[in-house]
């Protein structure tokens, strides 16, 4: 008997099939066929592999259920058996928990197979592990967030520094920069103290904004009294993020919120190299800020104490002008009482000399 063409046939189904099998590892996919009379299912060495299971090993529907969380496990089986009863697609995504506590995520396709009476007789599909696509998902979901906040932070700062350069002084926009900061990044309290010099270096609270006011804040002494702590603290120039665990810090926030579970962020305000006040924003939870959020109220404050310097600069220099303006107009009223005793010396000279 020639067995040219089997062998052939043979060899080309071989190859066909390692060919299939190096697919499937690769795409880390793998089939599957369920049959519905003793209810055992046949895998592919590829779902051996994804579920962690020896090749050959035994397989049956209550098996595979076993590897199924309990919290995926009703919904993957109500979805088989809508497949199998009322003839609906199975597809479906679901995790798996391996023997080894790894977890995966996992997407079936199955479609149902009939005799020629039109009874379900088997179900085949496909199974593929999709863990690192839902993670590279969920990255691309995350960083989509990150961008959408990083646009938020950038629009804030840029409306905070188109208002803070469309007023000379603090005094005049302090307090609507404040409540743009509050509202904006869910802030319930915003407080603004200054180092007042010509009190012998006191410090006094010169804004403040609250957007609960159902819930103030404590005594405007107690706050202050408390500010000296930070002020010591800030002197470094880099934000305070104040824990619960100090009992310090817990004395800090109880006077700031009257002994609610709270958290305080303070970034120092520096003018002229010093640090000449300090803004304190607070939240009514424990440990609220993350990194970005630190980075970005540090930066909206160093813009507040850019615009405070250029105030300062801008008070100064019309206070010189005004020093000046007063020195000319001294050094003319000089000149002219100058002139007028040359004047009066000459007249009574003239007048002195027939009188001789």
């Amino acid at each position: 008997i020639d067995l040219t063409e089997l062998k052939r046939n043979e060899r080309r189904l071989r190859r066909n099939e390692a060919l299939l099998a190096e697919a499937q590892a690769i795409a880390r996919l793998g089939s599957w066929e369920w049959t519905l009379s003793d209810n055992g299912i046949k895998w592919s060495d590829t779902l051996y592999e994804i579920f962690g299971v020896a090749r050959g090993s035994e397989i049956t529907y209550d098996f595979f259920l076993n590897f199924i969380p309990k919290d995926d496990r009703e919904r993957v089986d109500c979805a088989v058996r809508r497949a199998v009863n009322k003839g609906e697609s199975y597809n479906i995504d679901h995790r798996i928990s391996l023997p080894g506590g790894e977890e995966k995520i996992i997407h079936e396709m199955g479609v149902l197979r009939h005799d020629e009476s039109g009874n379900p007789v088997r179900m085949v599909g496909t199974a593929q592990d999709i863990t690192l696509l839902k993670q590279i998902e969920q990255n691309l979901i995350e960083e989509r967030g990150k961008l959408q906040l990083m646009l938020k932070y950038l629009s804030l700062q840029a409306e905070v520094a188109a208002w803070l350069n469309s007023q000379n002084t603090i005094q005049d926009i302090i307090g609507l920069v404040l409540e743009k900061i509050s509202r904006q990044l869910a802030i319930q309290a915003a407080c603004f103290f200054r180092i007042e010099e010509n009190s012998g270096g006191s410090i006094r609270l010169f804004k403040s904004f609250l957007s609960e006011s159902g819930h103030p804040l404590c005594s405007e002494e107690k706050i202050t009294a408390s500010s000296g702590y930070l002020l010591k603290r800030l002197r470094s120039g880099n934000a305070l993020n104040l824990s619960v665990h100090s009992a310090a810090d817990r004395r800090t926030i109880s006077n700031y919120f009257g002994g609610r579970d709270c958290s305080l962020l303070c970034c120092p305000l520096t003018v002229g190299g010093e640090v000449k006040g300090f803004i304190c924003f607070g939240r009514r939870k424990p440990k609220a800020w993350d990194r970005t959020e630190e980075e970005v109220l540090g930066t909206l404050s160093g813009m507040i104490a850019g615009a405070w310097e250029r105030e300062h600069h801008f008070l100064a220099r019309l206070d010189a002008e005004r020093k000046q303006t007063q020195a000319v107009r001294m050094a003319e009223q000089a000149v002219r009482v100058a002139s007028i005793g040359v004047l009066a010396g000459g007249v009574t000279h003239e007048i002195n000399q027939p009188l001789n």
